[in-house]
């Protein structure tokens, strides 16, 4: 096997796949364990094709493919903001708070959505990758210890459902934050709780469910809806 560039902060090491393999296996037995997922985890090109869910950059090419002359108070946005569509976003949206004070785009509530929509309309065609999902569902498979005491919480800057459809598959226990069955809705006191193994109420101690994560979704997803300043979760396939 061959080696790898491995970063600790700013000190670099080059080691091999082996030894790395070694020392995460060492992490994996920790009690206390989170993850970070980001874009890339959601992305899987094959022979130069995107199964999955392209990561910012070509999110932000395929926007302008399709829509070369946007612009934004008469100045075209293609090739700006490091070629980061959530960049161009924020900037969008200092132009909106400016609109307050003194017009400078009158379309730029349009021109937001339309943004978004293609955003979300890349993310939502793309959740049917079986490629992608048996990834999340092998990355959940090898992570579940009987013997931890505490959930293991992942962390994610996605707004897809490659976590949610993976867990599901495997019949692990999840919480995400919400709370209800047929309405729900995001009530972060649900992170104090977590599912146990028997309710024989003659046990002095409860045992944990193996399979039970917390699931923290940084920038929401796009199975949530804001009313009335809540925000709900619902079907994809039924938010527009």
């Amino acid at each position: 096997m061959g080696s790898i560039t491995c970063f600790k902060g700013k000190e670099r090491a080059d080691i091999s796949i082996e030894a790395l393999q070694s020392e995460i296996a060492q992490y994996l037995q920790m009690d206390n364990l989170s993850f970070l997922l980001g874009a890339g985890c959601s992305s899987n090109i094959v022979n130069g094709i995107e199964t999955g869910i392209p990561g910012m950059g070509a999110l932000y090419d395929g926007f302008f493919n399709n829509f070369p002359e946007f612009s934004v108070a008469n100045k075209p946005l293609k090739g700006l903001f490091s070629k980061n569509l959530e960049q161009t976003l924020e900037a969008m949206g200092a132009v909106l708070v400016a609109n307050q004070i003194q017009n400078i785009d009158n379309e730029i509530d349009t021109k937001v959505a339309k943004v978004l929509r293609y955003i979300r309309n890349r993310i939502t065609s793309s959740l049917d990758s079986q490629e992608v999902k048996e990834i999340y569902k092998g990355f959940y498979s090898r992570i579940t210890q009987r013997s931890r005491k505490s959930p293991i919480s992942v962390f994610t800057t996605n707004y897809d459902l490659f976590n949610e459809m993976a867990m599901d598959d495997l019949g692990f226990h999840y919480n995400n934050g919400f709370s209800g069955t047929y309405r729900r809705r995001f009530n972060p006191i649900s992170y104090n709780y977590m599912y146990v193994e028997n309710m024989n109420l003659q046990r002095d101690v409860w045992e944990r469910v193996s399979s039970f994560f917390n699931l923290i979704k940084l920038h929401g997803s796009v199975s949530w809806v804001r009313r009335d300043n809540e925000i709900w979760e619902q079907d994809y396939k039924d938010i527009k």
